[in-house]
């Protein structure tokens, strides 16, 4: 062998060495290879620039995800935060709410930046931010979609589409196109719009409801509310291939893209598609509905059931790593995060808990009691994490502190047996550890009050009811101090019986204009 053919043949055994020591490690890092639609910035912060992180709708962060659930800020919005989700970029958050404004909020101090309104508000779409711009779609009415400046955020454009349907999709931002389905005309379209001018590219042909589009080589994937799951052109919206899930005209599915695979929840269970060509290639069967975004991180596939389960699968056989069930019965709307080992997820419940699990084994590390549904889905950047409440309260998790939450109240004092149309009071008190002032919701039949405060720890707190129904009713009352640690609730349970007095007037009554009446019921009781 020559000398020219020994140092190519070297060279090969090179290029097969680090291409086997790649392969070993290639399911580890796959993630931190996704399409990302974040601006590059100096700091190189793993930022969360739109809905589930990236084009590929991973789910998945490089930054350290929160070990305990302090608090760091909230904020309220001035409504309730339905599904959109928060971006987060360049130490900015960004978020609406369902009936008013788009907000942007300092990631580090939760202090207003500027808020936009928004005639019809948020519901479910969620923002994309790219190029100092963000993008996102409109509730009701008139809906449309929106593009605003980051900085000021004054709207640079929007766009009309025809009728007066809610556009529920998140937008993807590739190449210069902003991506996005509406419900309208009906039964749907996927609109492919310019990112500077919002002028229209494409529109597609009928599709029902598109969903979120995911976005990898030059193709757009989503799912309808058909149960279908689309491939579409990037560059014209033909329909490149569609597969057929079990359902049929219920909320829309979603998708994540991982490995070369297509993950969507259906009716019946979570799909794993060829990316290339759309066919099956297995299924993990459900008792529910997944409404959830499926996350994907070395290996695993995370999602979540409205059977209240949370499952991690292997992302390549489908086969059940671990099931985690302490949600069981609950419906899950929030999708699933992924950040340094752990995955964050709640429920659609009023008295939810956010959970923070271990991504390996389904372990329990924290909750946090929320006092509304989670029907936005988290997001993780520099250490933090973001999330949205129905209540219109917005949270931040991070860093670490020596704070201790306030006692959970031992009792609420107060009737127990009512009656309709009067007033009751009732009370309760509490202690706190560090001696923070407090600040207590209380929830009842009408729904409660916000929070209300401060008062002293210590300090007992009235609350007025008054019962219009009859039946078996729950107070419950939730503390938290000034550092927004929590409590946990305590109920009393009362009761409103109906008045035996108006009973006897009404049988009487009834008795003396039906005497045979009287008589034949006073036979078949004796």
């Amino acid at each position: 062998m020559n000398a020219n053919l020994k140092r190519i043949f070297t060279f090969l055994i090179f290029i097969l060495i680090i291409g086997m020591s790649y392969t070993s490690v290639t399911s580890k890092i796959i993630n931190e290879k996704i399409q990302t639609a974040a601006s590059i910035t100096d700091d190189d912060i793993d930022w969360w620039p739109m809905f589930h992180h990236d084009l590929n709708h991973s789910g998945y962060s490089t930054s350290t995800g929160p070990e305990t659930n302090n608090v760091l800020w909230a904020y309220q919005a001035d409504d309730r935060i339905i599904q959109s989700s928060p971006a987060v970029v360049d130490n900015k958050v960004y978020f609406g709410d369902g009936s008013k404004n788009f907000y942007c909020i300092d990631s580090d101090t939760g202090e207003e930046i500027w808020k936009t309104p928004i005639p019809h508000g948020i519901g479910t779409s969620s923002p994309a931010v790219e190029n100092e711009k963000v993008y996102f779609g409109a509730f009701n009415g008139n809906a449309g979609i929106y593009c605003l400046n980051v900085t000021t955020g004054e709207i640079i454009w929007r766009y009309q589409t025809p009728g007066e349907h809610i556009v529920h999709a998140s937008p993807a931002v590739y190449e210069g196109k902003v991506f996005i389905g509406a419900p309208n005309p009906e039964p749907g379209r996927m609109y492919c719009l310019d990112a500077d001018t919002g002028e229209e590219i494409w529109i597609s042909q009928n599709i029902d409801s598109p969903g979120s589009v995911a976005v990898y080589n030059d193709r757009v994937y989503f799912g309808s509310k058909d149960f279908n799951v689309y491939c579409l052109n990037a560059d014209n919206g033909t329909v490149i291939w569609k597969y057929k899930t079990t359902g049929q005209y219920t909320p829309y599915i979603h998708v994540t893209i991982y490995d070369d695979k297509i993950y969507a929840g259906g009716k019946d269970g979570l799909y794993c598609l060829d990316i290339n060509n759309g066919d099956l290639i297995w299924k993990y069967p459900t008792d529910k509905l997944i409404y959830t975004t499926p996350c994907t991180a070395n290996g695993l596939v995370y999602f979540a059931a409205h059977d209240g389960y949370v499952y991690c699968l292997d992302a390549f056989s489908g086969e059940k790593i671990w099931d985690f069930d302490d949600m069981k019965y609950w419906d899950i709307i929030s999708s699933p995060a992924y950040a340094d080992g752990k995955i964050y997820i709640g429920p659609a419940l009023w008295d939810a808990k956010l959970y923070c699990l271990d991504a390996d084994s389904g372990e329990k590390i924290w909750d946090f009691t929320t006092v509304s549904n989670i029907d936005s889905s988290p997001a993780i950047a520099d250490g933090k994490l973001y999330i949205g409440l129905y209540s219109g309260e917005f949270l931040c998790f991070g860093g670490e502190s020596d704070n201790k939450p306030p006692c959970t109240p031992k009792e609420i004092f107060g009737p127990t047996s009512c009656k309709l149309n009067v007033e009751y009071t009732y009370n309760t008190s509490t202690y706190d550890p560090d001696g923070d002032q407090l600040y207590y919701l209380w929830n009842d039949v009408d729904g409660g009050t916000d929070w209300i405060g401060p008062y002293n720890s210590n300090e007992t707190v009235e609350f007025k009811i008054t019962f219009y129904e009859y039946g078996v009713h729950s107070i419950s009352v939730i503390v938290r101090d000034s550092n927004h640690a929590r409590s946990d609730w305590t109920e009393l349970e009362v009761r409103v019986p109906r008045d035996k007095t108006i009973i006897s007037s009404f049988l009487s009554r009834l008795f003396e204009r039906y005497p045979l009446l009287e008589r034949f019921l006073t036979l078949f009781i004796n």
